[in-house]
């Protein structure tokens, strides 16, 4: 018995400390008073204007808030908004640089007790986005006395297009007028205009409640010019130009533009064909930049050929292969003009010497006064990939076949590098590029600040690692396979232009040859420096030219 209550004794005196010590820890805890959590503000959005960003929430109805504060830049910024009714519900944020913003959103009464967080995250744009707004096209105009008609492109599916602002000089009085088309009309009609010229420019509205607009760049269009003449309709030329690769001859003006060899329909072999233009846009057959296959390999075609510029004299890297090949190479050829004769300076590597298989596609590029070659295309073993070394002073050999650096997977192919804006863009080929109607072949991009990687895709992952890549360029209902992209052009206002290849479903294969036609679009950028080509899919209504 005494053993029992010795027992419940010990019990009580637990329980009579851990109260004891449960009830100092919640005075600790309460020594600065309860907590008090205000209202938080709710359903927060933001809106993108020039520099500044609208901040929007609903309707506080706590009587105890007596102000919102917001915090961004990490806590670096912070703005008060007083709130003294239910319609204290929206803030500018001023003076930002253009960029992404995390918005954390606090509310507070008159004691400094505050709500739990709420964020959201803003954009401020500037001079970047606006650079890249597409500029309405204009499709037909019509005069007839003073009243003129015109008509513009179909816009669907341009982010953020509110409409088109339209400058002419009135013949009422002289003076400058503007008009606004408004988003989702097509057409408009100037019943009081003079002269030969108006001036319209293209109207965005990242979000419904931003609060300012921005403006594509302007163009002045003669309302006489011979529209034709200034359109051009895919493709650019025809039967046969794969893998195009391109170049501006500084001497002349004029391109000059390479291809994969192919046997045209007439019968003709065409060993490397290549074609010249001035702008772009209409292109005549020269000859071909081989008279006789190269030697240093028994059999295969003459690939992928990329043209450059090296040490004053033109070099045409080229690969040697045949379809499944166990060991293709690249070799380059040299002439003093663009139109050659090239001259076989034979091989650089074979896949088996560099060790890396299916060694195809070379790419040229010079940057800090160093030399390189970019080559690479599909394959699944383990040293498969797009890779880079460091070429000899004279560009026709590799330093130390050693030295190379993996730049893309195995699932990537016809490599070409564009720098802009501080960036360098990989663009590549991935799918089937030869299979006629049917072929899969697409555009996808990277990019980096180094030129040797990492490229990383839109969403942040490494191409090094298959899968990875961001899509610019795919088929539609009239063009198959669009890829193997040739050097980006930049043409007189600026605008950048993709050459690249792809196949008309109503004319896909002559004599089992795949009709790889030569094919023009334009490269439009987001706001973040990301491009498109066209609107992802290949052209095929008339598009304005190239400016040169």
């Amino acid at each position: 018995m005494k053993r029992y209550c010795s027992v419940v004794l010990i019990f009580w005196a637990l329980i009579v400390l851990s109260c004891n010590k449960m009830d100092s820890t919640y005075r600790e805890f309460l020594k600065d008073g309860p907590i008090t959590y205000m209202q938080k503000a709710d359903s927060v959005r933001a809106y993108a204007g020039r520099e500044r960003v609208l901040l929007t929430w609903r309707p506080i109805n706590d009587p105890r808030v007596t102000k919102v504060v917001i915090y961004w830049s990490s806590g670096s910024g912070r703005q008060e908004v007083p709130i003294s009714s239910e319609k204290d519900t929206l803030v500018l944020i001023e003076g930002l640089e253009e960029g992404n913003y995390v918005f954390d959103f606090r509310t507070y009464d008159e004691k400094n007790n505050q709500s739990v967080k709420t964020e959201v995250v803003g954009m401020a744009h500037g001079n970047v986005y606006e650079s890249g707004l597409i500029l309405r096209s204009v499709n037909h105009m019509a005069l007839t006395g003073n009243a003129l008609l015109i008509r513009f492109r179909p816009m669907e599916g341009v982010r953020g297009y509110d409409g088109e602002e339209v400058t002419y000089t009135s013949s009422a009085d002289g003076q400058e007028k503007t008009i606004i088309l408004e988003e989702g009309s097509f057409e408009l009609t100037i019943e009081d205009f003079a002269g030969e010229e108006f001036t319209h420019r293209s109207i965005y509205k990242p979000q419904a409640l931003s609060p300012d607009l921005f403006y594509s760049a302007s163009e002045n269009v003669n309302i006489f010019a011979n529209q034709a003449e200034l359109e051009y309709t895919n493709p650019v030329f025809t039967p046969i130009l794969a893998d195009p690769s391109v170049i501006r001859d500084p001497l002349t003006g004029f391109f000059y533009a390479y291809g994969t060899e192919d046997r045209w329909p007439n019968g003709a072999n065409r060993l490397v064909p290549i074609v010249r233009s001035q702008d772009l846009v209409n292109w005549t057959f020269v000859g071909n930049a081989f008279s006789n296959k190269p030697a240093w390999k028994p059999s295969g075609g003459i690939w992928a050929p990329d043209i450059a510029y090296v040490n004053g004299k033109y070099h045409l890297y080229y690969s040697m292969s045949i379809w499944d090949d166990p060991d293709p190479g690249i070799g380059v050829a040299v002439a003093d003009y663009p139109a050659g004769p090239f001259s076989d300076y034979g091989k650089m590597f074979l896949s088996s010497e560099i060790d890396v298989p299916n060694s195809i596609d070379p790419f040229y590029y010079e940057d800090g006064g160093k030399k390189y070659l970019f080559w690479g295309s599909f394959d699944g073993t383990p040293k498969q990939g797009t890779y880079a070394v460091e070429l000899s002073e004279n560009g026709r050999s590799v330093k130390d076949m050693s030295q190379k650096f993996k730049i893309a997977a195995g699932d990537w192919e016809a490599v070409n590098i564009f720098e802009k804006n501080g960036y360098y863009y990989f663009f590549g080929s991935k799918g089937g590029c030869c299979d006629g109607a049917n072929s899969t072949y697409r555009v996808l991009v990277a990019r980096s600040t180094n030129l040797l990687g990492p490229y990383l895709d839109k969403n942040g992952n490494d191409i090094a690692s298959r899968g990875n890549g961001t899509l610019v360029l795919q088929r539609n209902a009239q063009y198959a396979g669009p890829g193997h992209n040739a050097p980006i052009v930049t043409d007189s206002n600026g605008d950048d232009w993709m050459l690249y290849h792809a196949i008309d479903v109503n004319n896909p294969m002559v004599n089992g040859v795949n009709q790889r036609v030569l094919m023009l679009d334009k490269i439009h950028w987001d706001a973040e420096g990301w491009p498109v080509v066209n609107n992802g899919y290949p052209s095929f209504e008339s598009m304005l030219k190239p400016v040169f």
